[in-house]
């Protein structure tokens, strides 16, 4: 699919999965898997790590930036203390994600 599609054509693709699955239940699994992975050896780039650490206590605000979405990165922010995150946005519609993007895919 890589070969023959742009980026974010696979992008918004790949947000299609997440049809009809209410918003809940994709961050209540996100923190499952982040509690998991959070105790992986070297989860975290320790020289990155102490970079951000430093900004902070500098009062510099952290922004994450990913072309995933809140429900996933949101442990990861809370983790590395970030006051905002830039990532895709998906629609949603009676609490449960429709599966498309508001806006070109955050890429």
């Amino acid at each position: 699919m890589a070969e023959n599609n742009k980026r974010e054509d696979i992008n918004r693709y790949l947000y299609t999965i997440f049809r009809g699955i209410p918003i809940e239940l994709i961050f209540v699994k996100a923190t499952q898997w982040y509690e998991k992975v959070s105790s992986y050896n070297n989860l975290y780039n320790s020289e990155i790590m102490y970079i951000l650490n430093k900004h902070a206590s500098n009062g510099v605000g952290i922004v994450l930036v990913s072309g995933s979405f809140d429900a996933v990165l949101r442990p990861i922010a809370n983790k590395i203390g970030c006051n905002d995150i830039l990532c895709s946005k998906l629609i949603i519609e009676n609490n449960c994600y429709t599966g498309e993007l508001d806006s070109a895919p955050c890429i």
